[in-house]
C-alpha cells in the first residue's frame, strides 16, 4: 500500500543513542514517564542497525496505540567523530500513524532538512538539553526545516530588550546623567 496523503509523520534524529529530535507526542508524554522518554531509542536500535538500508518497524506507545516506524543508520553529517575520532552515527527516520504506509527512503529524505540543524548543534556545541519536539505533518505536504517557533522567538526578543536595558542602565551610570 502506498502512503496517503493524510497520513501524519513525524520526524525523529537519534545521534550515537542520544534522542535529539522526538515526535511531540512523545515529548509531551515523556516528561513524566522515563519509559516513554527511551521507548523511540529502544524501538530503533541503532546499535543494531549497522548500514545505510531502511528498516521497518512498529513502535507500540502505551495509551497511545501502534505507529509505522521507519529509519536508516547513516554517518552524521560532516563527518562528525566522538571523542576516539570514530565517525558518529543518526539513526534519522520517521513515525508514522497509518500502519500500512509504504514509508520509502523518498519519504525520509523529504524530511532530512528538519533534522539536521538540531544534529549539528548536538555535534558542534554539545547540545544536551532536552529532545526539540517535531509536529506531525500531512504526508502531502512539504516538510521544511522550522527552528525557531514562535514562542523561542518572542523569548529571543524579550531577553534582548532586557540585555539592551541593563547595557543602556550601565552607559548612563558610566557617563552621568
Amino acid at each position: 500500500m502506498t502512503i496517503v496523503a493524510t497520513s501524519r509523520l513525524w520526524p525523529f534524529v537519534i545521534v550515537e543513542s542520544r534522542l535529539i529530535v522526538t515526535p511531540d507526542f512523545l515529548a509531551r508524554r515523556g516528561g513524566s514517564d522515563p519509559r516513554i522518554r527511551r521507548l523511540l531509542v529502544n524501538a530503533a536500535r541503532v546499535d543494531q542497525a549497522r548500514g545505510t538500508a531502511l528498516h521497518r518497524r512498529v513502535l507500540t506507545v502505551p495509551g497511545e496505540g501502534a505507529y509505522a516506524l521507519a529509519y536508516r543508520y547513516v554517518p552524521v553529517p560532516g563527518g562528525a567523530r566522538d571523542e576516539a575520532t570514530r565517525v558518529m552515527h543518526m539513526a534519522e527516520g520517521v513515525v508514522c500513524d497509518d500502519l500500512d504506509a509504504e514509508l520509502t527512503d523518498e519519504t525520509l529524505n523529504r524530511t532530512r532538512g528538519y533534522l539536521l540543524g538540531p544534529v549539528r548543534r548536538y555535534v558542534d556545541q554539545g547540545w544536551s538539553g532536552p529532545p526539540l519536539s517535531s509536529r506531525a505533518v500531512l504526508a502531502g505536504e512539504s516538510v521544511e526545516p522550522t527552528p525557531w517557533s514562535l514562542g523561542r522567538l518572542a523569548a529571543v526578543v524579550v531577553l534582548a530588550a532586557a540585555g539592551l536595558t541593563v547595557l543602556l542602565l550601565a552607559l548612563k551610570r558610566v557617563l552621568g546623567p
